[in-house]
């Protein structure tokens, strides 16, 4: 009863096609089209059946892979693949399929054994994305051999027009990788992958089917019918359960990981300064926009007193959770050099000594800023870091640039300090590279010039609201919406010299 009702459906839902279709082709159905069609329909149903799931499958994991990035390990991708080919090799087997779509049965069959040809390439390799290489690469070795048997049978079709030409050079190369995928598993180190037990319970179940299809391709047995698409069936569902397991293990890895991150960032977050420090002739704003939930970016206080503070800035190179454990020992260099807290060069000095041999392939270049509103001067020592930018009250720009190796790979490396008056109404910058080497969709880079004009033209803002414009502005270059990160992390000081009966001009 029910199968009758939906096989009714079915041919309503095709008969329309199929008669454009025939009327091209002049195909003759008669009288009695429905009757026809529901032969038609009825006839390999079940290949048209489990195609379409097949289709429907494949085309579900793709788009997953294609808007999850953290999918894009190769398994699941493998996955969709495979659907996708079985599901048009098994849905061009029904023969309302060619009725419908039109085209010449030689031609059918042509494409039919191309799909047949390229189905088993993704299978190999889903094996040895899941097991590894397998035994003396063999599984690695059946991929790239079945990929390239795919091509120039694909190519050889073209030319010659007979789909039976190669199907028994491909039902042998099917049966020797079978050998080679259970000998691999059979090896001491796929013993030990927890998916194992599953692939070889379904994969012996459907074994027998395959085998079986393959040797009546070959002519060595003679099988009543079809068996093929019972042992796809089972083999579809062990790849598909291990798939989904596989799938359901990504997302608890991304879940542990994303709840790792957050506790790092906490934690980064912590050894930031929560506020700037109170100054009596000091307006002080900072920015931290991290590229990624942690940063290599770091940014510091040595308060003296009322009058005088210090301000180091720093950049580690790279990205991420390694760049952010760099950063929490530069804090911790940094806070051991409190008693030079007054002389740039010396505290440069110390840091790089505590951070020598303890960074692999990293540095750090950092700038470190000196005020003394009492004396109206700033100190100013550099490692490898931008320079400092001051903006007189008359609206000049000064680069105050200290040379300095970076810290961290050269232990002996010596740091000199540089001095500058300081007067009310002057505008200090402090930043790292994310700010210039931002680029925007032309690949024009963000530049020095660029952030000098902003700080010239923003003199009548306070400090805070030109830390928003600086970063408001990178963004706007680099073509982000406000809740976006840039390319690269990005810090910025901005230090304002307030009128004050002790400041001096």
């Amino acid at each position: 009863m029910v199968r009758g009702i939906i096989t009714r459906a079915a041919v309503v839902m095709f008969a329309l096609p199929a008669l454009a279709s025939a009327q091209q082709t002049g195909t003759v159905l008669g009288s009695d089209t429905i009757t026809q069609l529901q032969s038609l329909l009825m006839e390999r149903l079940g290949f048209l059946v489990l195609g379409a799931a097949f289709l429907a499958i494949g085309l579900a994991v793709l788009m997953l892979v294609a808007t999850r990035y953290e999918f894009h390990d190769g398994v699941i991708l493998l996955f969709g693949i495979m659907s996708l080919l079985w599901g048009l090799r098994f849905v061009s087997r029904a023969p309302v399929i060619p009725l419908m779509i039109g085209g010449e049965p030689d031609t059918w069959a042509l494409f039919t054994r191309g799909l047949t040809y390229f189905s088993a390439p993704p299978a190999f390799a889903f094996v040895w994305r899941l097991f590894g290489r397998g035994w003396k690469s063999s599984v690695q070795t059946l991929t790239w051999v079945s990929t390239a048997f795919a091509v120039i049978a694909i190519l050889i079709l073209v030319v010659d027009h007979d789909p039976d030409r190669l199907i028994r050079v491909f039902n042998i190369m099917i049966l020797a990788g079978t050998v080679v995928i259970v000998t691999s598993l059979l090896q001491p180190d796929s013993r030990k992958h927890p998916e194992l037990k599953k692939l070889v319970i379904g994969g012996l179940c459907s074994l027998v089917f395959i085998v079986l299809e393959n040797l009546s391709s070959l002519d060595l047995v003679r099988i009543p019918f079809d068996v093929e698409w019972i042992g796809v069936i089972i083999l579809y569902g062990t790849l598909g359960y291990m798939a989904v397991g596989h799938f359901i293990g990504v997302e608890r890895r991304l879940t542990a990981l994303q709840q790792e991150l957050e506790t790092a960032r906490q934690i980064q977050f912590s050894i930031l300064p929560r506020d700037p420090p109170a100054a009596t002739s000091l307006a002080i704003a900072t920015r931290y926009l991290p590229m990624t939930e942690v940063a290599g970016d770091f940014f510091d206080f040595a308060k003296v007193d009322t009058e005088r503070c210090g301000f180091l800035i720093a950049d580690v190179s790279g990205h991420g959770v390694p760049a952010a454990l760099v950063a929490a020992m530069v804090k911790v260099a940094f806070q051991a050099q409190a008693c030079h807290r007054e002389t740039p060069e010396q505290v440069l000095t110390g840091m790089n000594e505590m951070l020598s041999h303890r960074l692999e392939r990293q540095f750090v270049t950092a700038g470190y800023a000196f005020i003394d509103t009492t004396a109206g001067k700033l100190r100013y020592a550099g490692a490898g870091h931008p320079p400092l930018y001051i903006l007189s009250s008359g609206g000049e720009v000064q680069e105050l640039f200290a040379k300095g190796l970076m810290l961290g790979p050269f232990p002996e490396a010596e740091y000199s300090g540089a001095e500058q008056k300081l007067a009310p109404g002057d505008r200090i910058l402090m930043y790292t590279d994310g700010i210039v080497e931002t680029f925007n969709q032309q690949d024009e880079e963000f530049g020095e010039e660029r952030l000098k004009n902003l700080l010239c033209t923003g003199t009548e803002l306070s400090a805070e609201e030109m830390a928003d414009r600086l970063l408001l502005e990178t963004k706007t270059w680099a073509g982000i919406g406000e809740g976006d990160s840039l390319e690269d992390d990005l810090t910025l000081i901005v230090i304002d010299v307030l009128p004050g009966k002790d400041n001096h001009a």
